[in-house]
């Protein structure tokens, strides 16, 4: 995640300087990367410099209006290298926090750990020669608890990026009661700035996003249970997988997701979630099972995946682990094919995600296919409906309970935030008996 925000804003300072004086690099703009692990920063500087060039590739056409005046730069070879090599002579690297002492807004993303984060950026503030703003880009910490433990004097704002911050459009923002009122506008500047799309969350353990994701997943566990009565545990989590991805038209499967963030990760914020949530449990057998068995999920740091729930070769899934046994089992063919069997026949109309979210009438072939789905007498669809109907639930209690405005900013979530096509209310039974019902 730093990473990709490190090059966000790395691109806005670049791109801003060169608007406003027709140049890179003339002392106006600092980025300082901290990382305690001296291997991160040496990889991060070949990232940087190569989203950089994609970058100034993209924007060519900008970049030559702004450098019209430099008579040196002629060619768009030259612009796109003079504004790489420029733009990285604005970052400054370095292990130690400690050289943290005169910025004017400071980006915290490190492990999810209410205590090493409030120590960290408690350390930033004793250490400021003058006052910082903050941000963190935590998924799950309420900002409150971050900013008294951390002494930060109500200028902290959660800013929760959505990983990769470089490709994903989503940013939540989270606003502690008795925050420094200029952050408000300068977060919502910046987010402007980078381009992103903006949904306010209440500060409460979760935020909108982790706080439909982990109830979404913590039921995929139990119907994973209810399941695996019948068939074996693993094949239990194939199925709910396959249900979830392709009876629902998503991008992943909930445990492919899952891998995708990081089984570790998600734990993390189950557990702080139960801490600020204590009226809800937020655990499960499964998850703790896994993490037990050292199988961690989340991506090695050239973004390839890590096994998880499945076992990967690239972009493959080509096993799946067996909790019983401690291993993994390789997914054949017809090994899949029995369990599909089982699920039933796609309701009419079905299609990949990735068809679908190309179709020019999206909208109309979906409601089609959700209408099927709800008449449809099969295993899988009777699945599916029991997740339309409890991510409707989990959708509709965010907003009672205040997490979100309305219910329309959940959906902004899942839409942007996990590349769902629709929100859970919008193909759900109730609704699409009304809309039957008005033919």
């Amino acid at each position: 995640m730093g990473s990709g925000i490190s090059l966000l804003l790395l691109q806005e300072m670049a791109r801003l300087e060169a608007e406003l004086t027709g140049a890179v690099g003339g002392g106006d703009y600092h980025l300082l990367l901290i990382d305690e692990n001296p291997s991160g920063l040496d990889s991060l500087k070949p990232y940087l410099r190569e989203h950089l060039k994609r970058y100034a590739e993209k924007n060519i056409n900008v970049l030559r209006k702004y450098f019209v005046s430099n008579m040196q730069l002629v060619s768009n070879e030259e612009m796109i290298d003079y504004f790489v090599i420029q733009a990285m002579d604005l970052v400054h690297f370095d292990t130690d926090i400690n050289k943290i002492k005169n910025v004017d807004l400071l980006f915290e993303a490190i492990v999810e750990n209410v205590d090493i984060k409030s120590k960290v950026l408690e350390t930033i503030a004793a250490n400021s020669y003058k006052p910082t703003f903050f941000f963190s880009n935590t998924s799950s910490i309420p900002i409150h608890i971050l900013n008294e433990k951390g002494h930060l004097k109500n200028r902290l704002a959660g800013f929760h990026f959505y990983n990769p911050p470089a490709v994903q459009k989503l940013v939540e923002l989270i606003f502690p009661v008795g925050m420094e009122p200029a952050l408000f506008s300068l977060s919502h500047e910046l987010a402007k700035r980078l381009n992103k799309i903006t949904v306010l969350s209440k500060d409460v353990a979760g935020f909108i996003g982790n706080g439909y994701f982990i109830r979404e997943i913590l039921f995929a566990c139990e119907k994973v249970r209810e399941l695996s009565r019948i068939v074996s545990l693993k094949d239990a989590i194939y199925m709910i997988n396959r249900v979830t991805q392709d009876f629902l038209i998503r991008p992943m499967g909930i445990f492919q997701l899952i891998d995708y963030v990081g089984i570790d990760v998600c734990q993390h914020i189950c557990q702080t979630m139960s801490q600020y949530l204590p009226n809800e449990l937020f655990q499960d057998a499964l998850i703790d099972q896994m993490l037990a068995d050292e199988i961690r999920g989340g991506q090695y740091p050239d973004g390839s995946q890590r096994d998880g729930f499945f076992q990967y070769e690239g972009s493959n899934r080509t096993g799946i682990y067996a909790p019983l046994r401690h291993e993994y089992v390789i997914l054949n063919e017809e090994g899949t094919k029995t369990l599909d069997k089982q699920l039933g026949p796609f309701p009419e109309g079905h299609a990949s995600w990735k068809v679908f979210q190309r179709d020019p009438h999206l909208k109309e072939k979906l409601k089609a296919y959700f209408h099927n789905l709800h008449q449809l007498n099969s295993s899988g669809a009777e699945w599916a409906r029991e997740f339309l109907h409890q991510g409707s639930e989990i959708c509709r209690n965010l907003v009672k309970q205040g997490v979100a405005q309305r219910l329309e900013d959940v959906e902004t979530v899942l839409k942007n935030g996990f590349f769902h096509l629709y929100g859970p209310s919008d193909f759900s039974a109730h609704s699409m008996a009304i809309s039957g019902g008005q033919k």
